[in-house]
């Protein structure tokens, strides 16, 4: 009889227990361990920039030499496979991926024009895998080999790529499709033809000893190839954060003047370059902007490494004399600049 008591007792106790955890575990939420969502990337930032700072983002970009590697592994996406709760992969992650037509209207605006097909081949499209990891986000660069030769090196291509069945966890239906243009440029001529034209992910410090001007920043800018022997940059936050009547100095080195608190503009770079893509000299290409004694600094590398298609990285030393006026004196001051460019992982474009 004690026994059956006992029982009755206990079961009353873990019941009530029970009844208590669920009681906290609202729509089981603490109970959830997760689920594992793969998507692309870029196709992310597309489908959401204008909500989040609307700079207008419209396309993605696979940038590669069409003249050189003939068989070389480009980047065209990036995964983002996230996985923050219990449930994590299992094993290797295989995606299987479809191509299609380039859709001109993804994206929310239409590219400029209608790009090319690639021809059937020139891209070996082959299943994505993924080794299994606990992090909580993952993140994978996706590379296809290229086989130029079937390309027109003075054609623009463009495709679709579709994640179209994953072997562990769900595709994000809104991410799942990202199109793709080979090799756009909307500032140089040189399209299909460089090894430098991408969006890098850029860190400046440009240190006046006078303390008048100044920066330490990172931000994206886009390497621009206008011939063989020059490098220019523009700078993607100055266009896409500004007026128009200010984008005047997307091509500009860009300081903070800490008397005033103001954006300054401080000159022009031209930077000229060797075929193997070492920087031998730095000019002033501004018509408003005026410097002097513009020189390379030897203790940087001033190269330009081309590694792999997605590992890239530009690195500038050089120093320059401005003058300010104040109270009718004028002083000349020497600034010195340090740039740093490393091929930035989403090449999204406006």
């Amino acid at each position: 009889m004690k026994y059956i008591k006992y029982s009755f007792l206990l079961a009353l106790v873990v019941g009530f227990s029970s009844c208590l955890k669920n009681s906290r575990d609202i729509g089981g939420l603490l109970s959830d361990k997760g689920s594992i969502v793969t998507s692309i990337s870029e196709s992310a930032y597309l489908n959401t920039d204008a909500q989040n700072i609307g700079a207008g983002y419209v396309y993605t970009n696979a940038n590669f030499n069409f003249l050189t590697r003939p068989n070389e592994a480009v980047k065209f996406f990036t995964l983002k496979i996230s996985q923050p709760l219990q449930t994590k992969l299992s094993g290797p992650l295989v995606l299987k991926v479809t191509t299609s037509a380039y859709d001109a209207q993804s994206g929310g605006s239409p590219y400029p024009f209608a790009p090319a097909d690639v021809p059937a081949g020139a891209i070996k499209i082959t299943d994505i895998t993924v080794p299994a990891s606990s992090d909580k986000l993952i993140i994978v660069p996706v590379l296809f080999t290229v086989n130029k030769t079937l390309l027109d090196p003075n054609q623009d291509y463009g495709i679709k790529f579709t994640l179209s069945s994953a072997n562990q966890g769900v595709i994000s239906e809104g991410d799942k499709s990202i199109n793709v243009i080979f090799n756009y440029s909307d500032y140089s001529a040189n399209i299909n033809a460089s090894d430098y034209e991408a969006n890098y992910t850029y860190k400046s410090v440009i240190v006046d000893p006078s303390g008048e001007v100044g920066i330490n920043n990172n931000k994206t800018m886009y390497l621009i190839h206008p011939n063989s022997t020059t490098l220019e940059y523009v700078d993607l936050y100055v266009y896409a954060l500004t007026a128009p009547s200010q984008r005047a100095d997307i091509k500009f080195l860009i300081a903070n003047n800490f008397s005033t608190g103001a954006r300054t503009a401080l000159f022009r770079p031209n930077f000229t370059i060797d075929g193997s893509g070492k920087v031998t000299g730095i000019t002033n290409a501004s018509g408003t902007t005026s410097v002097t004694n513009l020189a390379l600094d030897p203790t940087g590398s001033n190269k330009f490494v081309y590694t792999s298609n997605n590992n890239r990285t530009l690195s500038l030393k050089y120093t320059f004399t401005y003058t300010t006026t104040i109270n009718g004196v004028i002083t000349p001051r020497t600034v010195k600049v340090s740039e740093d460019f490393s091929y930035d992982p989403n090449q999204i474009y406006f």
